[in-house]
């Protein structure tokens, strides 16, 4: 592990950071998500005695709600993807100085696998703006609805919508809950590390 560990640590920065821009799609997604997150980073690390990088991640935390209460739905203010890439950095530089790791893949899982279930239905690495089939659709009710396009790429928000079409706070909703979900499979993921 000594061995393969530093060459894993770029990955460890590019992962979160393109899974949270993956996921920064609708008003609150990726403020409210990596809220969620980084209050799960917060506990992990005072599990492991991590003070310093505890209060890195608060700060983190403090950041993310305030801009989540002008993000949310209706947003009025926008991250884009610098505020998104920085942001899944934090995460993954968090992660690797506090040494929970582990803990913090099983907390971004529900990025990560948005994240894949995208790349897997294009087939490579892709930018949005290259894609010409969107994985969803806003209906004239303003809902939004799954797209009827075969080369739209496979996404959670698309997953969501497979039953019925919904409001977009309603899908944030969900991701928000999916989420929680993971963060407390991360934490007892942490104190099952902490017990071996």
């Amino acid at each position: 592990m000594t061995i393969v560990y530093p060459i894993l640590l770029p990955f460890a920065l590019a992962v979160p950071s393109n899974a949270v821009n993956m996921m920064d799609v609708f008003n609150g997604s990726m403020t409210g998500t990596c809220a969620i997150i980084s209050s799960t980073m917060i506990i992990c690390l005072l599990l492991v005695g991590k003070i310093q990088c505890a209060l890195l991640a608060t700060a983190l935390l403090g950041c993310l709600l305030a801009f989540y209460i002008y993000n949310k739905y209706p947003a009025r203010v926008f991250s884009g993807d610098t505020g998104s890439l920085f942001i899944g950095a934090s995460i993954g530089s968090l992660a690797i100085i506090g040494n929970i790791e582990v803990a913090t893949v099983v907390a971004l899982f529900p990025h990560i696998m948005n994240a894949f279930y995208g790349l897997a239905t294009v087939g490579k690495l892709y930018e949005r703006r290259e894609l010409k089939s969107r994985p969803t659709k806003l209906l004239p009710n303003a809902k939004l609805d799954v797209t009827d396009e075969e080369k739209a790429p496979m996404t959670l928000s698309r997953i969501i919508l497979a039953r019925e079409p919904l409001e977009e706070y309603k899908v944030v909703r969900i991701m928000l809950i999916l989420t929680l979900i993971s963060s407390i499979l991360a934490i007892i993921t942490q104190i099952i590390i902490l017990v071996i």
